[in-house]
């Protein structure tokens, strides 16, 4: 009767465990939707890039893409509404604004650096030393908190201008 009761104690724990990394994720994804719609305000792009909306692509199949519908719902970049969408080709990568790249296809970052530049993409990741290796913004979590680290370099050959502003909040990456 005691093992049992172990036994089933064992695996509501487990239970437990495995529901409070979900919601952590969740969480996570919702933080990282709310800078990816925060640095549109601190980012600006050729004139002739932006069609009728402002494009957020994500790259491959993310949870990112449900949270990012939710927090940029109604919302735009200047006098353009934001749609988001998803891509599952490099070859369909077209009038996007902002690509997040999540660390399961870090693969193809080179590939996926040349677009960003040549269509004037900024790059997003999540990943461990993503920025270093052409990603124009990183999101990272440093000791709990959520931050950013920022690859002037690859942003601006992207053809993309950083606002002053953003440059002291970012952890700078070369």
């Amino acid at each position: 009767m005691i093992k049992r009761g172990l036994l089933f104690g064992s695996f509501y724990l487990m239970a437990l465990l495995v529901n409070a990394a979900s919601v952590y994720s969740q969480t996570n994804y919702k933080f990282e939707a709310i800078y990816i719609y925060s640095f549109t305000k601190y980012l600006s792009w050729p004139d002739n890039t932006i069609k009728n909306q402002f494009v957020v692509g994500i790259y491959g199949y993310s949870p990112m893409q449900q949270e990012l519908v939710s927090v940029t719902n109604g919302k735009s970049v200047g006098d353009k509404s934001i749609s988001v969408k998803n891509y599952n080709s490099l070859e369909e990568i077209e009038n996007c604004q902002i690509l997040f790249v999540s660390t399961e296809y870090e693969g193809d970052l080179p590939e996926l650096t040349k677009i960003a530049n040549t269509k004037h993409i900024l790059l997003l990741t999540d990943g461990n030393d993503m920025s270093g290796k052409g990603a124009g913004i990183n999101l990272v979590n440093v000791d709990g908190k959520q931050k950013f680290e920022l690859n002037e370099a690859a942003v601006k050959k992207a053809g993309l201008k950083i606002s002053n502003q953003l440059i002291p909040l970012a952890i700078l990456v070369k």
